[in-house]
């Protein structure tokens, strides 16, 4: 069955590794998006905030690198990510855990923003509306969010 045209696409940057992270969500039901290997970050942040994908990566630097963090603020991007020490596998058993609040906060948070994954299945805002907060500040799972999170992260 093919993707409701409302449904979000998923951009997996090529630091997660496509083979673990695109496949999970893929099984899950979602639509996926890569770039070629070597795309430069402000390449896809640009596209991301365009296309209007969900972004997904590890890349924390995005966040202290200038040419990264102007496209974050310029380009009406949204962007969630994990541990920087994550495998492959974990990675994707976060992402697929993460997929009903990483929806809602995709419509809720002003854009642009940076989102870390908490273990806990919240999420911790980094950057919103284009500007790195000082005070990062946590979007809460609901209750049924956390357990979709709890069975399978």
């Amino acid at each position: 069955m093919p993707p409701s045209p409302d449904a979000p696409l998923f951009f997996v940057d090529e630091c997660l590794g496509r083979r673990f992270v695109g496949a999970a969500l893929e099984a899950a039901g979602e639509s996926t998006v890569s770039m070629p290997k070597g795309t430069a970050d402000v390449e896809w942040l640009e596209r991301g905030g365009m296309e209007g994908w969900l972004c997904l990566t590890k890349d924390h630097r995005l966040l202290t690198r200038p040419n990264e963090l102007a496209m974050l603020r310029g380009a009406r991007v949204r962007v969630f990510a994990v541990g920087k020490k994550m495998t492959g596998p974990e990675n994707a058993r976060r992402f697929v855990g993460a997929l009903p609040i990483l929806k809602r906060a995709a419509s809720a948070i002003a854009l642009s923003f940076f989102a870390r994954i908490d273990p806990s299945g919240d999420l911790v805002v980094r950057l919103e509306a284009g500007e790195r907060l000082a005070r990062p500040w946590t979007f809460r799972a609901t209750a049924e969010e956390r357990q979709h999170f709890g069975s399978t992260a």
